[in-house]
């Protein structure tokens, strides 16, 4: 009998730990998701009608960028990553296709990378 006991809490201390690993890990890409969607549109204010190179060569785009992953918490140490890419949406296909300097972008997307401790 105490090897039942004994087998069944193992396998229940096992299933809790899998269950608060895939909440944590649930709740932090909520998080990163929130914060990317918030990234974008502060970086979206930059699309005014100048081609990707030119808005990748000013500074303000890289503030603003910064700058809102800042203020949402997400710091790019501690091996946390951010990329923002210009490019076109197409409302037919619901795809994000980056365009080339010379090209005048209409959306941006943000991924962010981080670790779940």
């Amino acid at each position: 009998m105490l090897i039942v006991v004994a087998l069944c809490l193992t396998v229940l201390t096992t299933a809790v730990a899998f269950a608060v690993d895939l909440g944590r890990l649930s709740t932090t890409g909520r998080e990163v998701q929130t914060t990317a969607d918030a990234a974008a549109l502060d970086v979206a204010h930059q699309l005014d009608g100048r081609t990707a190179g030119e808005i990748v060569a000013d500074p303000a785009w890289s503030q603003a960028l910064d700058g809102s992953l800042q203020r949402n918490g997400f710091g790019t140490s501690a091996g946390n990553t951010a990329t923002a890419a210009l490019g076109a949406w197409d409302p037919v296909t619901h795809e994000f296709a980056p365009v080339a300097p010379d090209e005048v972008p209409d959306a941006v997307r943000v991924v962010l990378g981080t670790h779940v401790s």
